[in-house]
């Protein structure tokens, strides 16, 4: 009996004690254990790892016994958007399409070949070319994104060599260049983006990302857009377009030189 008084006044006294501190009275669980007091913290339960940081490392959460590694990310290649091959004009049947992508073998022509969107002509055009040039042949291996074309001889066009990049008025078949750069980091067998957008007279450059120039063409006229491959062999897997459409003047014909 005098034990069970005492071990009530100690109790009594430890309640007191808790109240004086300001503190919240801790209960004992059914099995006279007392809960552990709240730090701030949440517990970590076993087998169970925060990977919040690793995340933000750009890597997975690990679990025992497995080694980490850091996520594989892949970059999606564009589809091609070529369609039909009713689409098309062509200077010659050795521009084919294969696997959903034009393949122009000028070097086995002997000669230009060229390519044009035959349903739809712009003005104020903005159009864009993904190629890509195979490692073979001597010459200059390059590609071209004609735009502005009243026929397949008369047109301007962006000449992509293989070290330059040039702007060109074509006319009866006589090429002009009207502004060009030099000194490119352009590889053979890899896939480039050249575009042009149009406003008006303006002509404004673009290889990939990069801004190249402008250039004023006063007799900038409505018409059609396509590509051509020179002296090499080239993968054409998109030809992207837009703009104002208009009818050309004269009407569009597939002129021999």
């Amino acid at each position: 009996m005098k034990r069970a008084i005492a071990t009530a006044a100690f109790l009594g006294a430890l309640l007191g004690m808790a109240l004086a501190e300001g503190l919240q009275p801790v209960h004992p669980n059914k099995d006279n254990t007392f809960p552990p007091r709240n730090t701030g913290l949440q517990p970590s339960h076993p087998n169970q790892q925060n990977t919040s940081n690793m995340q933000d490392r750009g890597m997975q959460g690990v679990r025992p016994g497995q080694q980490a590694t850091t996520q594989n990310t892949t970059t999606t290649e564009p589809e091609p958007n070529i369609g039909r091959l009713n689409d098309w004009y062509r200077t010659s049947n050795l521009a084919e399409i294969r696997d959903g992508q034009f393949y122009l073998d000028s070097l086995s022509a002997k000669d230009r070949i060229s390519v044009f969107r035959r349903d739809q002509s712009f003005y104020n055009t903005s159009v864009s070319l993904d190629f890509m040039v195979d490692d073979t042949g001597q010459g200059s291996r390059s590609v071209g994104l004609m735009f502005g074309a009243t026929d397949s001889e008369n047109y301007y066009s962006l000449n992509i060599g293989r070290r330059d990049v040039q702007l060109c008025r074509v006319v009866n078949g006589n090429r002009t260049v009207l502004d060009s750069r030099g000194n490119l980091d352009k590889r053979d067998g890899q896939y480039y983006t050249a575009r042009v957008d149009c406003q008006g007279s303006i002509i404004r450059v673009f290889l990939g990302d990069r801004f190249l120039f402008a250039h004023t063409a006063t007799d900038l006229k409505p018409g059609f857009v396509g590509f051509y491959a020179d002296q090499g062999r080239a993968h054409i897997r998109r030809l992207d377009f837009s703009g104002k459409q208009a009818s050309v003047d004269s009407g569009w014909q597939l002129r021999s030189r």
